[in-house]
């Protein structure tokens, strides 16, 4: 039970640390791009992959840190937006054009 209780906090760290430094990526981007400064226009963030949706607590603590530094400290405005194989049909257009 002690093993089992440690691992799980060492997981919980390991995703919470993942979900800041996602975020944390993430404002860095949209600062750099001037973009997301009016709430009618926020910059669209695509979110693709299971890793992202099915690990507990990865997108909850990931929006949780947007929340807080991208808009509530640098007032920027943001959402997530999903798109079916995004990952795939990149490859396939850079493919294509090149």
């Amino acid at each position: 039970d002690d093993d089992r209780a440690v691992l799980t906090e060492l997981i919980e760290r390991l995703i919470e640390r993942a979900a800041l430094l996602a975020a944390v990526t993430l404002t860095a981007t949209v600062l750099k791009s001037g973009r997301g400064k009016s709430p009618e226009a926020p910059v669209g963030i695509i979110a693709e992959g299971s890793t992202f949706y099915r690990l507990k607590g990865l997108k909850s603590k990931t929006e949780f840190y947007l929340k807080k530094y991208l808009t509530g400290h640098f007032h920027r405005y943001w959402k997530l937006v999903g798109i079916e194989n995004a990952t795939l049909i990149g490859a396939a257009v850079a493919g294509l054009t090149n």
